[in-house]
């Protein structure tokens, strides 16, 4: 991966920024994104997970896709990039995701007390996909040539059979025990003593 070189923006470049999402401030005095004579195009990691940010919480279009970032805000200080930049730098992000509940569940506000980066394995291992599961609760699918419901939960990676079941309710106790286990498993891993205990 090739590392983004800082070009110093000038006036005209300056002059011609607006409103991140109708909201976001990008005052780096850099170029934060080029297009090279090649049409390739490079960004400042800083900048995309900036903007990345930004997007979830303000782009119409993109809550459409992914409603459960509906409501989502990020604090004052975080609207100027520059500010989110240093947070950033202080952080261990390089490879990571930006998650904002871990240390608080159900946290709708990107700011400093409550965002960690962490593995994308971490940032998925809780995410609910309510919005696509469809009727019945996380982890249970209704299993038609049996007429039973079928248990599952992604352990290390990989998608687990858990077994067939009775009742829904059966079915969704033995997803949560399996996930729990596996959270369980996943926190003791973390070094970060508050992801740990988020977890």
């Amino acid at each position: 991966m090739n590392k983004f070189i800082e070009i110093k923006a000038n006036a005209q470049s300056l002059g011609q920024r607006k409103r991140v999402h109708g909201i976001g401030v990008n005052d780096a005095d850099y170029m934060t994104q080029r297009i090279d004579a090649d049409g390739n195009r490079t960004i400042c990691p800083y900048y995309s997970r900036w903007y990345s940010m930004l997007q979830r919480c303000y782009d119409p279009a993109y809550q459409n896709k992914k409603p459960t970032y509906i409501g989502c805000t990020v604090c004052k200080e975080w609207l100027l990039f520059s500010n989110f930049r240093r947070w950033m730098e202080s952080q261990p992000w390089q490879g990571q995701w930006l998650d904002k509940d871990i240390l608080l569940p159900g946290n709708k506000e990107y700011a400093s007390n409550a965002c960690r980066f962490v593995s994308s394995y971490v940032n998925l291992l809780l995410t609910d996909s309510g919005a696509v599961r469809g009727q019945y609760p996380q982890g249970v699918y209704f299993y038609k040539p049996s007429g039973k419901f079928k248990a599952q939960c992604n352990i290390k990676g990989k998608r687990k059979h858990l077994g067939y079941f009775p009742t829904v309710e059966e079915a969704s106790t033995a997803y949560k025990k399996a996930k729990y286990a596996e959270i369980r498993r996943v926190a003791d891993q973390q070094t970060d003593i508050e992801i740990r205990a988020g977890l």
